[in-house]
């Protein structure tokens, strides 16, 4: 049996061409010189191909469009930290098509390819070791503090070093890796719907005026750095429905402390609301 190993084709070899009865085949390819053929087949298939094509214009879904707000959103990406690689991963296109598209060197773009790319948002397809805002890593590693969970556990979930988590508490840093602002991410989904038991992290957060996960989840700004969350005002709560907030957060997993905090009060002062309206209290629980 022969063990020989069959020689890799070298540059410039062309591939086969697309069986009759194709678009393709019907149209060759100009670039390399060869021409389209006009068998019936294949003129029948390219006579399709006009007659789809026209029809997807006249519904008003051409097979192509103006490159002009296409080529604005991609560099948009570009800007917001989008990599070349990644861009091609995401989108299903060529380093070269991405180039001419963001260079202007192309009029008209196909549907396909200007859907993938629109459908991007800035800060997707960013290299992973590539640096972004710490903003959000910060504010998601303080408010699962104010939650009950300890650096230890955040770290241990996240899958980053207590240094790390530690740089991050303590604003130590404006930028962290794309890698490491998605693994706090993740941590952060999972244990926000938890109330962790550490009475010390939830003291902490309470002192240096941490928002937990509600906070956050109810403002929808835990990614923008424009927004101040100590700019927000809080309403005022009269104590019998603080008492009666604090029976259904109770009955939800919290504990008094964690709901007074989550109420914007001393434990002591919700402790004298329930005492002092036990009705309310004990109709929401």
């Amino acid at each position: 049996m022969s063990s020989a190993i069959p020689a890799r084709p070298t540059r410039g070899v062309i591939s086969p061409l697309a069986p009759h009865g194709t678009t393709a085949r019907a149209k060759g390819r100009p670039a390399q010189g060869i021409g389209g053929c006009n068998c019936p087949k294949c003129t029948a298939a390219l006579r399709r191909y006009d007659t789809w094509r026209r029809l997807q214009a006249l519904n008003g879904t051409p097979l192509t469009v103006p490159v002009a707000e296409v080529s604005a959103h991609l560099r948009l990406l570009m800007d917001a930290g989008a990599g070349w690689n990644q861009l091609q991963d995401a989108t299903g296109s060529s380093s070269s098509t991405l180039a001419a598209i963001l260079h202007g060197k192309y009029k008209k773009v196909t549907r396909g390819t200007a859907q993938r790319i629109l459908a991007l948002s800035p800060g997707d397809a960013v290299p992973p070791r590539r640096a972004v805002d710490a903003t959000g890593s910060i504010r998601r590693a303080r408010a699962l503090m104010a939650a009950g969970h300890t650096s230890k556990v955040i770290a241990s979930r996240a899958g980053v070093d207590h240094t790390v988590l530690y740089a991050l508490i303590n604003a130590r840093c404006d930028t962290v890796t794309k890698f490491t602002a998605e693994r706090i991410a993740d941590a952060y989904n999972a244990l926000s719907q938890q109330q962790g038991p550490n009475v010390r992290a939830i003291r902490r957060a309470q002192r240096l005026g941490w928002q937990d996960p509600l906070f956050w989840e109810d403002c929808g700004q835990i990614d923008n750095p424009e927004y101040d969350p100590a700019s927000v005002t809080v309403e005022t709560t009269s104590g019998a429905e603080l008492a009666e907030e604090a029976a259904w957060m109770e009955s939800h997993g919290y504990t008094r402390e964690q709901a007074a905090y989550r109420l914007g009060v001393t434990k002591s002062y919700l402790d004298q609301c329930i005492r002092r309206w036990p009705q309310r209290y004990g109709e929401a629980a």
